[in-house]
């Protein structure tokens, strides 16, 4: 039901047609004089509109759409809008009520279920709570959210105090309340404008929502997609996209002794201890440049129990606003607690009311740290970065309090470096690539990328940038894969024996290697096909997350490696026996196996392993050929273990071996070391020479497939009817298939064959001469085309079985000539 003036009340209350509707609306009633209504009018005429152009300028992450709900105290009461969309766009007609000339509400009253806005998977303001008098709802202003592309049913609601929540619109007027099976399209803006409309009569007067759609700033995507194919091998190759440094709202690095401008600090437990600058203190250290700030839990006097704030200036958030700064302790990490809370009114304690993040930075050790703090000081603990998603409150103006309290008698929490900023357009990205739809890589900080063994075809690869806070749109290309790059059989020939046709060929010339598994580890999950063994079961294996987890980068910048531990802070000493082994390979005639290897700990890099190969099954039994051993660096740099996850690693290693013949499984072992820390391999690679890859040949006559998985160099095709037939002969490998080579040959019935035949054949030792009016081909065993000519052909062979083939007035004749 819509808000009503005094007039439409009562207009209302006579065409309502029963008891309980009635009871309905005039307990939803809001009276609004005609001077109240010209007075909200003018006041809105006058009101100045919002600023859109950080939330039109502002990129769309790719597949995205972006939603702005803006209301400047529409009704002079204080109450405001949210807008509830549905991904199921089943809500309309249930949850949302049907549109009807009267108007609708959402609820009949205030009291209102915790659960009710929980069929709507988005909502303008993000976190829209459902009350009469909601913290979070547009009053006058703007919020502003991104949501998937799609079909959604939606509606804007106007949560009104006392009353209940009521949905906008003027009597009998359509406007932009609704939505029906609604759909928004990627990389558009849909700015929904709540107004109000003074008529000069009840019917006339009241909210409405107008909606205005244009187009928006896409995250930016690669330039100049270009791809390529030679054989089997695929290249991309592109230019960066051209998106600019991220806008920074907040960016403060504490390197003055004094409190920056705008910020301020309350001690709110009085003791006199409050923040303070690290320079010129003894004994601390900041993250980055020349000061910190920091907070006191002990000093050599007493313990202390602080309760104290150290506050931002005001700020607006940006549509995809992100919160990172760095902390650190005194001691390694021992109990200081801290929270990080937000205000969007004043900049006191009493205003700190939601709190965004708290942590106890503890190693899980018991405290007794005082007598070491005395005897034997020491710089802080190594910083950590902290981020946290500010999108919620995009539009807002904000202030930010970074809290130490709930510790006591510790010594110091150190905060550096901090920064708000739209995470969205970051000058940090990646690249992913996709394949026919499917991600292939991730993680790519280089403009190249080759791919190894592709299907013969058309593929369509697509790349796609990877900001902080979503993805571009994807540049595409299509790369044709061409069936000349297989090698096809040699020599085809075709000869008649009886009624039967003899096709005789030579095997593929092998050329280069061809690439059978190239792996490397960059979704963050085991890939298809390969498995672990913790052999020694200690519930410890090789770990494909481990930088997903810890951040840092595998073998040419990537995101992504496997690792096996032989120490894990929080756990301790581990003494591994694990094994990561490949999926099942066919390497008939072996092959060879690259792959790249370090240690994840400079400072402890004695990490041992092997590589084996198994002709049978995949068990640790199984592993008998060894094929490499060797410790990363057999020594151990005196360096103090760190509490952080990530190390600086040894450099990254090519290793190269060869796999014998027969091979099914190759497995990776770490073991026969401990307490170093961890393994890690990359880039698994293994290959063979064309001519090792197992294929097969089919056979065609006239186009029609007439044989298939043919392992023989020769095919007889019986019983024949005297005609001219074309016979192809095609080469089928594991990842594709070469063109069809063909020979045509002409069958005659054994009646019309000449007694007299129309060349002479003769041999002198080693020379074969023939002499015809036709053309002349000489063939060896293996099918290869030794010797042609016209009329008079003369070859000096070597000992062997060679085949003739003589074709005179379109007749064909063969001879076989043994020497």
């Amino acid at each position: 039901m819509k808000k009503q003036n005094s007039l439409f009340a009562f207009a209302l209350l006579f065409s309502l047609w029963g008891l309980g509707q009635t009871a309905m609306a005039q307990k939803a009633r809001k009276e609004v004089s005609r001077a109240q209504a010209k007075t909200l009018m003018l006041k809105q005429q006058k009101a100045t509109p919002s600023d859109l152009k950080r939330f039109r300028d502002e990129p769309i992450p790719g597949g995205m759409a972006r939603i702005i709900l803006e209301a400047h105290d529409v009704w002079g009461d204080g109450s405001g809008y949210q807008m509830l969309l549905d991904a199921d766009h089943t809500a309309y007609g249930n949850e949302i009520p049907l549109t009807t000339p009267l108007g609708n509400t959402l609820t009949v009253d205030c009291d209102i279920p915790a659960t009710l806005y929980a069929p709507f998977e988005f909502k303008v303001p993000a976190d829209a709570d459902p009350s009469c008098t909601p913290e979070h709802q547009v009053v006058d202003g703007v919020a502003c959210i991104d949501l998937p592309a799609g079909v959604y049913d939606y509606v804007v609601v106007n949560p009104t105090p006392s009353l209940c929540i009521v949905i906008p619109g003027i009597f009998g007027q359509e406007d932009d309340t609704f939505g029906d099976d609604f759909r928004f399209e990627a990389g558009k803006i849909y700015h929904f404008l709540v107004a109000f409309h003074d008529g000069g009569t009840f019917s006339t007067t009241g909210d409405y929502v107008t909606l205005t759609v244009t187009d928006g700033t896409p995250l930016h995507p690669v330039q100049n997609l270009k791809g390529t194919a030679e054989g089997q091998k695929v290249t991309l190759k592109w230019d960066s996209p051209t998106s600019g440094k991220s806008t920074i709202v907040l960016n403060e690095s504490f390197d003055k002794e004094n409190l920056p401008e705008g910020w301020s600090m309350i001690d709110a437990d009085g003791d006199g201890h409050n923040w303070m600058s690290t320079i010129g203190v003894y004994n601390t250290l900041p993250h980055s440049g020349a000061g910190a700030m920091f907070s006191k839990s002990w000093t050599s006097k007493p313990d202390l129990t602080p309760d104290n704030y150290l506050v931002t200036p005001r700020f607006t958030v940006p549509i995809h606003g992100e919160l990172t700064y760095w902390v650190s302790t005194q001691e390694e990490w021992v109990n200081e607690n801290y929270g990080v809370f937000l205000s969007v009114s004043g900049n006191q304690v009493a205003n700190f009311t939601e709190k965004l993040f708290e942590e106890n930075l503890s190693n899980g050790k018991p405290f007794t740290m005082r007598q070491k703090r005395e005897n034997a000081p020491k710089l802080p603990a190594p910083y950590r970065k902290r981020s946290i998603d500010l999108s919620a409150y995009a539009g807002q103006e904000v202030y930010l309090a970074f809290r130490h309290f709930n510790s006591e008698g510790v010594f110091r929490f150190y905060l550096d470096d901090v920064t708000v900023s739209d995470g969205e357009v970051s000058e940090e990205f990646t690249y992913t690539v996709y394949r026919d739809g499917t991600k292939i890589k991730e993680g790519l900080t280089a403009t190249l990328f080759e791919e190894n063994g592709v299907s013969v075809g058309t593929h369509e690869y697509c790349v796609e940038v990877q900001y902080v806070g979503g993805v571009s749109p994807k540049e595409c290309v299509d790369i044709t894969v061409s069936s000349q790059s297989l090698n096809p059989v040699t020599g085809l020939t075709a000869t008649q024996d009886g009624m039967d046709a003899v096709l005789r060929w030579g095997a593929p010339v092998a050329k280069d290697e061809v690439v059978l598994l190239s792996e490397s580890f960059d979704t963050g999950k085991m890939p298809e096909g390969w498995t672990t063994i913790d052999s020694d079961g200690d519930g410890h294996a090789w770990d494909p997350a481990f930088l997903f987890d810890f951040g840092g980068q595998g073998h040419n910048g990537s995101i992504g490696l496997i690792s096996s531990a032989s120490y894990i802070y929080y756990v301790g000493i581990l003494t591994p026996d694990n094994y990561l082994i490949s999926p099942e390979l066919s390497l008939i005639n072996g092959g060879t196996l690259s792959f790249w290897v370090c240690a994840q700990d400079i400072g402890h890099p004695a990490e041992h392993y092997a590589v084996y190969a198994s002709t049978g099954g995949n068990a640790v039994e199984d592993f008998t050929i060894l094929l490499l051993e060797e410790t990363i660096e057999n020594k151990t740099v005196q360096s103090m273990r760190k509490s952080s996850e990530l190390r600086s690693q040894t450099p990254w290693k090519e290793k190269t071996v060869t796999l014998p013949v027969g091979t099914k499984y190759v497995a990776f072992r770490h073991f026969d070391c401990s307490d170093m820390y961890r393994l890690c391999i990359d880039d698994v690679e293994v290959s063979c020479k064309e001519d090792e890859i197992p294929y097969t040949y089919t056979i065609y006559r006239n186009g029609t497939e007439i044989a298939s998985v043919v392992t023989e160099t020769t095919y007889r095709d019986m019983n024949l009817v005297p005609d001219t037939y074309t016979y192809g002969v095609k080469v089928v490998y594991p990842n594709g298939e070469s063109s069809v080579e063909e020979a045509t040959l002409t069958i005659t019935s054994l009646s019309e064959t000449v007694t007299t035949r129309p060349y002479t054949l003769a041999v002198h030792e080693n020379q074969i001469t023939v002499t015809c009016k036709g053309e002349v081909r000489i063939y060896d065993i293996n099918g290869r085309l030794v010797a042609t000519g016209i009329d008079v052909v003369k070859y000096t062979t070597q000992n062997g079985v060679y085949v003739i083939r003589i074709i005179v007035n379109g007749k064909t004749y063969v001879e076989k000539v043994i020497l």
